[in-house]
Order: C-alpha cells, then sequence, then structure tokens
C-alpha cells in the first residue's frame, strides 16, 4: 500500500491505533511491535479483504485502476464509507466520471469536499490520499 508507511509499534492515528501499514483492530493494544514481514502479511490480507468487500458492492465493470483506487479507499475509510456513499450509488449507475469529484474536489471558495475530512479538520494527508486514489482511478 503506498500510502502507508510502516509503523513498528501501534499508535495512535486520527481515529484509533494502528500498527504496520494501517492496520485496525481488536487486537492493536498499547505497546504491540511487529516486524516489517509480519505488518506486510498483515497488509495483504487487509488488502485482500477490502477488495472482496468491495467487488460485493459494486454492480459495474471496472478497470485495474478503479479497482485499485476503490481498494486503497476501502483500506482507508473502511467498507461502511463505501457503501452508504453517493460516490458508489453514482459508481453502479455507470456514471464512472463522477467518482473522482465524490472522492476529492477543491470547491470555488477554497473549502475541501469529499472524504478528506479526519477526527472533524481537513487533513493534508487525506487530500493527497485521496488525489492518489483519482491517478489510480484514471489510469
Amino acid at each position: 500500500m503506498r500510502s502507508e508507511g510502516f509503523t513498528p509499534v501501534a499508535k495512535m492515528d486520527c481515529v484509533s491505533l494502528a500498527i504496520g501499514y494501517g492496520h485496525h483492530g481488536p487486537e492493536v493494544v498499547p505497546g504491540l511491535t511487529w516486524t516489517q514481514q509480519q505488518a506486510a502479511e498483515v497488509c495483504q490480507q487487509d488488502i485482500q479483504t477490502a477488495y472482496r468487500e468491495m467487488i460485493a458492492l459494486v454492480k459495474v465493470p471496472l478497470t485495474q485502476g478503479q479497482v485499485d483506487g476503490l481498494v486503497d479507499f476501502v483500506f482507508n475509510e473502511g467498507i461502511g464509507r463505501l457503501a452508504g456513499s453517493d460516490l458508489l450509488l453514482l459508481l453502479n449507475q455507470g456514471r464512472y466520471a463522477a467518482v473522482p469529484d465524490q472522492l476529492v474536489r477543491q470547491n470555488k471558495d477554497g473549502s475541501w469536499h469529499g472524504w478528506v475530512i479526519a477526527g472533524c479538520e481537513l487533513s493534508i494527508g487525506l487530500i493527497a490520499r485521496r488525489q492518489a486514489e483519482v491517478e489510480l482511478w484514471n489510469n
């Protein structure tokens, strides 16, 4: 996952404890440590889970770049965020061109729209991540 850096010791991100390459779960507790190999193995499992969850909800054909962008989104935001989103609704209507705008956009007034807020604050990291997902989507 190119959007995730390696964290060998569990630490708080914007929402909860994370370890490895952005792994969250009930087993992630303060003081937990992982090797880079452990983290890579769990990351692959997390990516496969995100793929299976995403593909079960999407009812239209996708290119590999579109799959990659959506899997990264689900890995980061969780399947619940996709499941109840306008992004998924528009996509399943075949409105592929609407997806990038659903991920991230800067409005004319300078405010941001899309999945770029963490803990009630605009996140520069999430802006970059969503922009990278749009790039994947467009490839």
